[in-house]
């Protein structure tokens, strides 16, 4: 599987987060690494406790080979995906009914 199609495999296999729920999650380290799992979970895996190995899922099997740097593209993709969040607290409370949000 050559760059292209393992980013297109990783595209097509992230999960559909909900923004809402996610959104009530704490803003803090515990609540980033929730967001992480919910939103990239299905593709990366740490192996370790304090200082931990990356591994991801390239389609076929479970890989080191450029972990690391898709570990760090999650977390800034679900770090921005906070934004999202909000957004999606912000149409709920804008949609509903005046007095019930």
């Amino acid at each position: 599987m050559d760059v292209v199609q393992e980013a297109e495999f990783a595209a097509d296999s992230v999960i559909d987060p909900d923004d809402r729920a996610l959104a009530n999650e704490p803003l803090s380290d515990l609540g980033n690494a929730r967001r992480l799992v919910a939103r990239y979970g299905n593709n990366l895996r740490a192996i370790g406790d304090t200082r931990p190995s990356w591994l991801k899922w390239d389609g076929r099997r479970w890989t080191g080979d450029g972990a690391k740097a898709a570990a760090l593209g999650y977390c800034h993709s679900t770090a921005d995906a906070i934004t999202q969040e909000a957004k999606a607290l912000d149409d709920e409370y804008s949609s509903s009914p005046a007095g019930e949000g």
